[in-house]
């Protein structure tokens, strides 16, 4: 960035878990507003970070068409006799799967998460948050 003779400048901001490797002030010798100040610091920029997830449209699922397909599965049928607890946990594992898959398909994303701006900090994070 180049600084023109009209601007001036007057703080230099930066993380909090970042350290100034070089700063100068020249004319070091005089106290005036007129000084060149130049500075160094790391700024590392992370990469974004993309996560695959599977996902279901939940909100969008009608209710009383699920809960009439529901209704009619042989989850609800009274001709159903198990035998035993497993087998009615897999006759109830089996019927959600399929209405699910029915009515909220899984669809696969990419999420990316990454810093909105490269001096973003913590507490910055925690500001906008609020």
């Amino acid at each position: 960035m180049k600084i023109g003779p009209a601007v001036r400048l007057d703080l230099v901001v930066m993380k909090s878990e970042q350290v100034l490797a070089d700063m100068t002030v020249d004319a070091s010798d005089i106290i005036s507003d007129h000084s060149v100040v130049s500075w160094c610091f790391p700024l590392y920029i992370e990469s974004s970070i993309a996560i695959k997830r599977e996902v279901r449209s939940w909100l969008k699922v009608n209710m009383d068409s699920f809960r009439a397909a529901l209704l009619e599965s042989e989850l609800c049928s009274a001709e159903y006799h198990a035998t035993s607890a497993e087998d009615y946990f897999e006759l109830y594992v089996s019927v959600l799967t399929r209405l699910a898959d029915q009515f909220a398909p899984v669809k696969r994303v990419t999420l990316r998460r990454q810093r909105l701006a490269p001096w973003m900090d913590d507490e910055c994070r925690r500001l906008r948050r609020k």
